[in-house]
């Protein structure tokens, strides 16, 4: 696709597909999102300033309607740290 990840995200990425987790393209999950029971939020860092836009914006407006829970791993992807403010979309987490 173009985006270069870190070396440590790749081994993390390895290790969920080694335990079953399933990589999905956004086609795929607006088709079968709901029927996993959690969605986990990373997103971006706490860093993230801004807003989020184009295939991004579809996935967090797609995760937001659905009925299962997310789970934010460090802060609401879309969400400011620093102000706590929203400009645009943000993820609603169950929990963060």
């Amino acid at each position: 696709s173009g985006n270069s990840i870190s070396n440590l995200c790749m081994i993390q990425r390895k290790r969920f597909q080694q335990e079953g987790g399933l990589l999905l393209t956004f086609e795929e999950l607006e088709d079968q999102i709901g029927t996993y029971g959690v969605i986990l939020d990373g997103l971006f860092g706490t860093g993230f300033t801004g807003t989020i836009e184009g295939e991004l914006k579809k996935i967090v407006q797609l995760a937001n309607q659905s009925l299962i829970p997310i789970i934010a791993i460090d802060i609401p992807s879309g969400l400011n740290g620093e102000t706590g403010e929203v400009q645009g979309v943000c993820i609603q987490a169950t929990v963060t």
